[in-house]
């Protein structure tokens, strides 16, 4: 009986494993892009001498406006910039 049970480990513990190293093997796999030569990015940060927008989002931390109030204490509003109204203009 206890031979069985043995066996039995043995065979379940095999298939935890490989189990597991499909799916560490399917997440490396999954979590690497290859890049393409030559590829630019789609978007690319500007200095703010050529662009003449300086934005910083400068918050001040008090006990009625901070991050345990407003979730999105940080985020900001951000800076925008696109071609809305299709004029070949940047809006």
């Amino acid at each position: 009986m206890k031979c069985i049970k043995l066996n039995k480990f043995k065979t379940t513990t095999r298939w935890l494993v490989l189990l597991g190293l499909i799916v560490l093997l399917s997440i490396g796999i999954s979590c690497s892009k290859p890049k393409k030569v030559g590829e630019t990015p789609l978007f690319i940060a500007l200095h703010p001498e050529k662009t003449h927008i300086d934005f910083q989002n400068t918050l001040t931390s008090t006990n009625d406006f901070n991050i345990y109030k407003y979730r999105n204490f940080y985020n900001g509003g951000g800076v925008g910039i696109g071609d809305v109204n299709n004029d070949g203009l940047l809006d």
